[in-house]
């Protein structure tokens, strides 16, 4: 070989060398994300991979940021553009106020449904809470994250602080410590915004529910002989256990103060069954059963159950009256968690996809394997006539895919989250 030949050789390889070593480090690491194959609990209800907040943004506003414009549609309204783990209503003398828990500092929020202006309640910095469920008018909250194992699951029964006169309003610096060893973190403005202060119930409850009066809650731990169930009071102390089973996997719906639903975890194409637990006496009854990938919602008044059964190829939603033990197919096909019954159990509002997406449910929505685009439509169970309330459409193209729907304490409104990045939204539904 010449000189002049292997000079060309040596000069072509560190080319290519250098060129590989600009493309791996500029372009597949800087471009792509890595993959990470892991199954852990997050991957299920209900720490499932709904959407990652942004942990740059605070959705009230951070200390020398303006605020975000909240955006109002007429009867439809944001009031937390950030990613919000739980929320719940308040009504006051005039309007009604929506309270709710922001998922990556776990901070608490109280915002005007009409009026769209927040101010914090609370300076705790939790990081990264997957879960809340607010108790007692919203005076204490159920907070459920992640320890440090990224396993464990941890549920924190918190007492919310009283509003301060001044102080809270949007703005303030937001908490700089972080939670260490499954403690909540107080921060160095708490004083004025807040502090909770709280319990922490046992680790890796499976699923909690909170009473309609908000006065109790349920929670479910597997044991050695499957799982039991207790009730809880958001004072603390000792819990009351009402049930037990061999079968640990079950969710839970505190629909009246004598009916909790115990509806069995669901697959496509796995029969499941639901019970009604009663939980002054403790009796345990079969309400049907055998239905593939079931999922339900009883109504208030115990007289309707509503319920989703899915297999390999879809969705069906069904009305089943508890009374005569008749099953009526609905018009429209969703999951009953994206629906929520009025206090009279006269009307169901649901958000309906407008497709399925391939896959098997409600397993690959669960996941966040699949996302809907949802139109809100409300349902009379005894005639089973389904009508649509609103398109959900707003000049910016967002889409809907709602989840947790609830009436306000008045209701006059129906707040829910949207799946996609988990905002809060309400959409008055007396202009229907």
């Amino acid at each position: 070989m010449s000189k002049t030949t292997f000079t060309i050789l040596v000069s072509l390889l560190i080319i290519a060398i250098v060129g590989g070593a600009i493309w791996f480090f500029y372009f597949y690491q800087g471009g792509q994300k890595q993959f990470d194959f892991g199954v852990t609990i997050k991957d299920f209800l209900p720490f499932g991979r709904l959407a990652e907040p942004d942990q740059t943004r605070d959705s009230a506003g951070k200390e020398g940021q303006e605020t975000p414009d909240k955006i109002s549609y007429g009867v439809l309204r944001q009031l937390a553009i950030g990613p919000v783990a739980g929320f719940t209503s308040m009504k006051g003398t005039t309007t009604v106020t929506a309270r709710y828990l922001e998922r990556h500092t776990g901070h608490i929020y109280d915002i005007g449904v009409l009026d769209q202006k927040p101010k914090r309640v609370s300076g705790t910095t939790i990081p990264r809470v997957y879960e809340a469920l607010f108790v007692d008018s919203g005076k204490s909250v159920l907070i459920r994250y992640l320890g440090d194992d990224n396993a464990t699951i941890e549920t924190y029964l918190a007492t919310v602080p009283k509003i301060p006169e001044s102080g809270a309003e949007v703005g303030l610096p937001a908490a700089t410590s972080v939670a260490q060893a499954g403690e909540p973190a107080v921060s160095a403005n708490a004083g004025q915004a807040g502090e909770l202060t709280g319990v922490f119930l046992p680790q890796n409850i499976s699923d909690i529910s909170t009473s309609p009066n908000g006065k109790s809650f349920f929670y479910i731990l597997s044991s050695a002989g499957g799982a039991v169930g207790i009730v809880g009071v958001p004072g603390g102390g000792t819990g009351r256990q009402i049930f037990s089973f061999p079968f640990s996997e079950w969710l839970s719906s505190w629909t009246n103060e004598k009916t909790i639903t115990l509806t069995t975890k669901p697959s496509g194409g796995i029969a499941g069954y639901a019970y009604a637990l009663n939980p002054i006496d403790k009796s345990f009854v079969k309400i049907f059963g055998n239905v593939a990938g079931l999922t339900t919602l009883l109504s208030p008044d115990r007289k309707y159950m509503l319920y989703g059964s899915s297999g390999e190829t879809g969705m069906l939603s069904a009305i089943y009256d508890l009374k005569n033990k008749s099953f009526k197919t609905l018009s429209v096909s969703t999951l009953p968690e994206k629906c929520a019954w009025a206090k009279t159990s006269d009307k169901i509002y649901c958000g309906v996809p407008a497709e399925f997406p391939f896959g098997k449910y409600p397993d690959v929505w669960y996941k966040g394997q699949a996302s809907f685009s949802d139109s809100l439509w409300s349902i009379d169970p005894a005639s089973t006539i389904s009508e649509v309330v609103s398109d959900l459409a707003i000049p910016d193209g967002t889409q809907f895919d709602v989840i947790k729907p609830a009436l306000s304490a008045d209701g006059k409104y129906l707040l829910f989250i949207n799946k996609k990045d988990l905002s809060l939204w309400s959409y008055d539904l007396g202009s229907i």
